[in-house]
């Protein structure tokens, strides 16, 4: 498959590919605690860490996204019990899918076998994305038009009491969120998340969200910004609201000390849609690797 691939990887060091899937399952963690208890109780929320790695449960969805094990493998090597355990949460718990994404870095080297050993399926990968903490490149110029395609949005990180706003953007492209409402607008006041919306005159046209945490500690610690949640609504799209939006959220995260940038994406296959891709490349992201999935049917 990479010879198939539109763009180049520039890997990071193994300890940046481990940086990058460990804010995941920090990112994925903190989320599941951050919803209120009748919403968790709703939605059948679980969550237990395992080391760095990190369970993460929701009953009420069949999307592996929010059924997974991330991180496994990465601060220290992967084991049996880890896997099985993940296994009997997810019976437990009455969950239909589970998945185990595997990042590069990850150890042991034969973990895919052992999840073979136990059922589980390789699945279609996505493309991780890594910058580091330089600063941003000049604003992407419209050749046609001679004009910075950025400087008529305006980006405004989402208050609490503005929450339900951030809500009503991204639930008009992921339904699901608006299903989620309480949850989402919770996790605006959750620490280490900060969520964006772009506007254009008095409308809202697009929303994003960064996460910042610290990975690893002592003289190896890194402070690493995640990025989540893009989309702009469709009537506004190619109108530069995520290049915006992705050059604030770096801007923030260099002002608090991130060294280490990363996102996920659709895979640059052929016949795969770049926008998004585009989109981080000119705004200093490079691909990292391409991550698979590791799914079970339960």
């Amino acid at each position: 498959m990479s010879d198939s691939l539109r763009a180049a990887a520039v890997r990071p060091s193994v300890a940046a590919c481990r940086a990058i899937e460990i804010i995941e399952a920090e990112s994925a963690y903190s989320q599941h605690l951050c919803a209120p208890p009748h919403e968790a109780a709703r939605l059948g929320l679980a969550a237990e860490r395992m080391g760095s790695a990190a369970v993460i449960l929701t009953r009420k969805s069949k999307n592996t996204m929010y059924n997974k094990l991330a991180a496994l493998g990465q601060a220290s090597p992967a084991t049996e019990r880890q896997v099985d355990r993940f296994i009997d949460m997810a019976r437990q718990h009455r969950v239909k899918k589970i998945s185990v994404p595997l990042g590069d870095g990850m150890r042991p080297r034969g973990l895919p076998r052992l999840l073979e050993s136990r059922g589980f399926i390789r699945g279609y990968p996505n493309a991780k994305l890594w910058r580091d903490g330089s600063p941003l490149p000049p604003p992407h110029i419209d050749r046609g038009r001679g004009v910075n395609e950025t400087a008529h949005i305006s980006v405004r990180r989402v208050r609490p009491s503005d929450a339900s706003a951030w809500v009503d953007v991204v639930s008009e492209v992921w339904r699901v969120f608006g299903f989620r409402r309480a949850w989402y607008e919770a996790r605006v006041a959750a620490p280490g998340w900060r969520h964006y919306l772009g506007w254009i005159d008095d409308e809202p046209v697009a929303a994003a969200t960064l996460f910042i945490g610290t990975v690893g500690a002592g003289n190896r610690a890194v402070k690493v910004g995640h990025f989540v949640d893009g989309v702009t609504l469709k009537r506004w799209r190619r109108r530069g609201a995520q290049a915006a939006m992705i050059r604030r959220r770096i801007a923030d995260g260099r002002r608090l000390g991130c060294e280490l940038f990363t996102s996920e994406t659709a895979p640059p296959l052929p016949r795969m849609p770049l926008v998004s891709f585009r989109n981080l490349q000119r705004q200093g992201f490079e691909l990292a690797y391409l991550r698979y999935p590791w799914n079970l049917e339960i």
